[in-house]
């Protein structure tokens, strides 16, 4: 009795040390042999949360990272549960020279405590290579007690028989839409017979002549269902959801979706795998808009819609403001629509609408403020759309309103003490007291013909000043490049601002508006020929340096695969802050 509990006690007593162990381990994984122009991913994993407190990559250059994901895993032995965490940071390396070359440890922070990793030996050959095994297994205890508990090998022939099956299929809601219709493509990962599974890498979709927007919240779990796929049950997940707009007609393909994934596969002796996949692609055959009944205020928007106005007050004293407020509500490219042109009577100063834009409505604000008193009618607004569903132009109009303004209370101060009411042009008389001195009379004097002829060089003055603005306003695009990066500092307040409150969503989407917008307005480029194909082409037209160009895709593949990576959210908008700044004041220098 009394050898069963020294065993006992020393088997517990090797468990606790081994859990101590683990408890501070820091590994460093990367393939053993790659090719010269391969790119590879280089995976640190810690047995509890920490963070990497320095790097060094050796001969080996950094192309992206790091991307931080952590998974829990719980098992069942001798009727008790236990749980282990694993951290993972992965970088994406690329060599620099061929032979054999080396990462240094990484040291990482973990538990309050210093942990080095293990230093990494890596074989660079003169030719890519491609990896042998898709299905990688990770080491457990199991493993090495194989040839006393598995001798004839039924473990590994039952996870051959585990028929784990991935795919992704893309779907879109309409493949001949027209041009500048909305179609909503989804992205579903199907899997059977899979017990749990990790997207550790995503290579998102590309396409040209298409404006995208992502639907779906990148931070939120998705949505899970089940299909019947060929007589096959399968558990569904919808991971991306993007709204695609065709910018011209004719056939636009809209590359693969690709992503690796670890993944358990529901057997009891099944082992975590590695699996590629990929989606098919997304053809949309675009039909032209009709020109048979195109309205001339038509300007490409097309789904379906609905105005409305409002103006208050109607009725107000002069220098007062009133606010004319439309708003368009709807689904289709609201993105395309612009002010909608009003023609405001003269004596009203009207300041130049702010744009509000909300799920499904965007809505334009005038502030009004009329300088005299009388009556004003502002006439009813107008705007035309294609309606998809009808295969008609549709024309929508606003009613016209009247203002009314009575004189206001504003009053004067005259040189000699008189206050008088603003519009009366007799002024009080003032009382002469004592002998008054004549001097030298005014008229016909030099101060006189001074007065006289003054008005001619302040006209000549305000006519060149009047036509030195008319010049410039007319260059709108010399103007939009002179305040892209005053616009593109407002803009990143604004991300500052969405990045501290935590709303990555709106967060992600204002940075790639920044960016957008930023390189329109700098280089003369209409937004609709700016794309992730043809950008590089067209920026190179234009005479833009190619690290500047360089730069610019660098920076929105950063903030594309930052809406889907998992990790840290807050460091990963941190950083993208820092290299969309970066950018900017690069160009700026230059």
């Amino acid at each position: 009795m009394k050898q069963w509990i020294r065993i006992l006690g020393i088997s517990t007593l090797l468990l606790f040390m081994t859990t101590v162990v683990r408890a501070q381990s820091c590994t460093a994984g990367a393939p053993g042999k790659v090719g010269i122009n391969q790119q590879f991913q280089y995976v640190i994993t810690l047995d509890q949360k920490g963070t990497i407190s320095s790097q060094d990559f050796g001969t080996f250059t950094k192309t992206g990272g790091p991307y931080q994901s952590t998974s829990t895993s719980f098992s069942f032995a001798n009727g008790q549960q236990t749980s282990s965490y694993t951290c993972t940071f992965t970088f994406t390396l690329k060599p620099t020279k061929l032979g054999k070359q080396t990462i240094p440890g990484v040291t990482c922070n973990a538990g309050g405590k210093q942990v080095k990793s293990n230093a990494v030996t890596i074989e660079v050959t003169k030719e890519d290579q491609q990896s042998q095994q898709q299905q990688r297994r990770q080491h457990s205890i199991w493993d090495d007690m194989d040839q006393f508990f598995d001798p004839w090998g039924q473990q590994s022939q039952r996870q051959q028989n585990v028929n784990a099956e991935m795919f992704i299929r893309a779907t879109a809601s309409n493949t001949s839409p027209y041009e500048g219709e909305d179609v909503v493509v989804s992205y579903k990962l199907y899997c059977q017979n899979v017990a749990q599974f990790q997207v550790t890498d995503c290579d998102l979709p590309q396409q040209t002549n298409l404006w995208t927007n992502r639907l779906d919240d990148p931070n939120a779990a998705a949505h899970q269902t089940t299909e019947v796929v060929d007589g096959k049950k399968y558990d569904v997940y919808e991971f991306y959801r993007i709204s695609a707009t065709p910018q011209k007609s004719g056939d636009i393909s809209i590359s693969p979706l690709s992503i690796k994934a670890l993944y358990i596969p529901r057997s009891f002796w099944a082992s975590t795998m590695e699996k590629s996949i990929q989606s098919n692609s997304v053809v949309l055959h675009v039909k032209p808009l009709p020109q048979a009944g195109r309205p001339a205020d038509f300007n490409g928007l097309v789904g379906n819609f609905s105005l409305s106005s409002a103006l208050t007050p109607q009725s107000l004293r002069a220098n007062e403001a009133a606010e004319l407020t439309l708003t368009v509500t709807g689904k289709g490219n609201l993105q395309l629509l612009e002010a909608p042109l009003v023609e405001f009577p003269s004596g009203l100063d009207v300041t130049a609408p702010t744009i509000e834009e909300r799920g499904g409505s965007k809505t334009f604000n005038y502030i009004i403020i009329p300088r005299t008193a009388g009556s004003y009618t502002i006439p009813s607004v107008s705007f035309s759309y294609f309606d998809p569903q009808q295969q008609k132009y549709k024309t929508l109009q606003t009613e016209a309103y009247t203002l009314s303004v009575e004189k206001g209370d504003s009053q004067i101060t005259t040189s000699e003490g008189y206050s008088v009411q603003l519009g009366n042009d007799i002024l009080g008389l003032k009382e002469i007291t004592g002998p008054q001195t004549l001097g030298r009379p005014f008229f016909a004097s030099l101060p006189y013909f001074l007065l006289l002829l003054s008005p001619i060089p302040l006209f000549l003055l305000v006519l060149f000043l009047w036509r030195f603005r008319l010049t410039r306003r007319g260059d709108t695009l010399q103007f939009k490049a002179k305040r892209a990066n005053r616009v593109a500092n407002r803009r990143l307040k604004k991300a500052q601002k969405l990045m501290s409150a935590g709303k990555e969503g709106e967060f992600y989407e204002e940075i790639s508006h920044v960016l957008w917008d930023y390189m329109s307005d700098k280089f003369h480029i209409p937004l609709a020929e700016l794309s992730m194909d043809s950008v590089r082409l067209t920026l190179s037209n234009k005479g833009v340096p190619v690290e500047d160009i360089d730069g610019f895709i660098r920076t929105l593949n950063e903030c594309e695969f930052a809406r889907f990576a998992p990790g840290d959210n807050k460091e990963m908008m941190g950083n993208l802050f820092e290299l969309t700044r970066n950018f900017i004041t690069q160009i700026e220098k230059k």
